[in-house]
């Protein structure tokens, strides 16, 4: 009996948790906008990258995926952003799709 009353309330507990992330997350992304950025893609002939797109970031969260100077993957952000980087890239996804500013 005891176990089961224990699973229910860390059932609970993680239900809540989520809950919050999400709801977090959805305040966070109400207050966003979208800004220039760059993808890593587009460079100047030494190196430096050019903002040659428009991406969505909500409010106080920094976080994309990029290319770096070898052409590999790599991301960028800062630590709310990776905190919340599952959400953010499913809210670029489906809601806030990344636009070419070039």
């Amino acid at each position: 009996m005891r176990t089961r009353r224990k699973r229910r309330q860390v059932f609970l507990t993680l239900v809540v948790a989520a809950l919050i992330y999400i709801g977090s997350y959805c305040c966070l992304s109400a207050c966003g906008g979208y800004h220039f950025g760059q993808s890593g893609r587009v460079r100047y002939g030494f190196g430096l990258a050019v903002s040659d797109i428009v991406i969505w970031q909500p409010e106080f969260l920094r976080w994309q995926r990029v290319s770096d100077t070898r052409g590999e993957g790599a991301t960028r952000g800062n630590i709310l952003g990776y905190a919340y980087c599952p959400l953010i890239a499913i809210d670029r996804w489906l809601i806030h799709p990344t636009r070419a500013a070039l």
